[in-house]
């Protein structure tokens, strides 16, 4: 049983509870908005009147079960959609919860946290999966032995994470802009000094343009030419600023050789490969 303050309970009373919905991105930028009809700051963050959230339906469990929610764009919440495009809504966390909205200072009643899952587009507008924080728990945990290396390049020791392969990012950091572009996916930059394939597979960072903001990962790099593995979603200007990263293809050879970071490999180099006969 959850132990609401004399205050809340009085607003609930006297029907002065709204909903609120807390939408926080990846890069930190929080977005707020209520069925109230006007703005109220709560916790520093302004809340934008949305009537339509009176329309959200949670279907909630009290066991284990995981439960998706859907977050549709007839909430009329006005999320930016060339953000959403440039995926900076992935994974997006949202917070749902009732609050007096005569007295913000009673406290809230949390009925819904999760993230956003896979965003499609249809006619109507953008559909979202929210998936509830017991999603997590379908995630497999423990370590995988494969030959190859199970960390993600930059992650550190953690509570969730074991060993890590603790290169920092910044050392691996180069800014560059492009000096002509063939398409979407394909354009020469100004030399960043590293040799061919240097950054593959790692991650590119646009820091201008139409597509500022946007992550995508580098398929391929030879003679300063970039290849992405998924066209932008805005055309690519000549000038468009960048930082890209230093790629890994997690073998050991790898490792050792482009990073020296043998030491903290996370795979098992010497486990036979799996043969099937027929």
């Amino acid at each position: 049983m959850k132990t609401i303050s004399t205050d809340l309970k009085n607003g609930i009373a006297n029907g002065t509870i709204a909903t609120f919905v807390k939408i926080t991105r990846k890069d930190g930028i929080s977005f707020g908005y209520s069925d109230h009809d006007v703005q109220i700051v709560f916790d520093s963050l302004l809340y934008r009147p949305s009537p339509s959230l009176q329309n959200i339906s949670m279907h909630l469990r009290n066991n284990a079960e995981v439960s998706n929610q859907e977050f549709l764009s007839t909430w009329n919440v006005d999320l930016n959609e060339d953000d959403l495009k440039n995926g900076l809504y992935d994974d997006a966390n949202i917070d749902v919860f009732l609050a007096d909205y005569t007295n913000i200072a009673a406290g809230t009643i949390i009925i819904f946290r999760g993230s956003l899952g896979l965003i499609q587009w249809t006619d109507e507008g953008f559909r979202a999966d929210i998936h509830s924080l017991m999603q997590q728990l379908q995630r497999q945990i423990g370590m995988t032995y494969t030959s190859k290396c199970r960390h993600q390049l930059f992650d550190q020791f953690g509570p969730t994470i074991v060993g890590g392969c603790t290169l920092v990012a910044g050392s691996f950091q180069y800014s560059s802009s492009v000096s002509s572009v063939t398409n979407k996916h394909n354009f020469n930059i100004n030399s960043i000094g590293q040799p061919d394939d240097w950054v593959a597979n790692g991650k590119l960072v646009w820091t201008s343009g139409l597509n500022n903001g946007a992550e995508y990962t580098v398929k391929s790099f030879k003679s300063d030419v970039i290849e992405l593995f998924l066209p932008t979603v805005f055309t690519i200007n000549t000038g468009d600023t960048f930082d890209v990263f230093a790629g890994c293809d997690k073998t050991f050879a790898t490792c050792q050789t482009k990073f020296n970071n043998e030491v903290n490999f996370g795979g098992f180099p010497h486990i036979k490969p799996e043969v099937n006969f027929k």
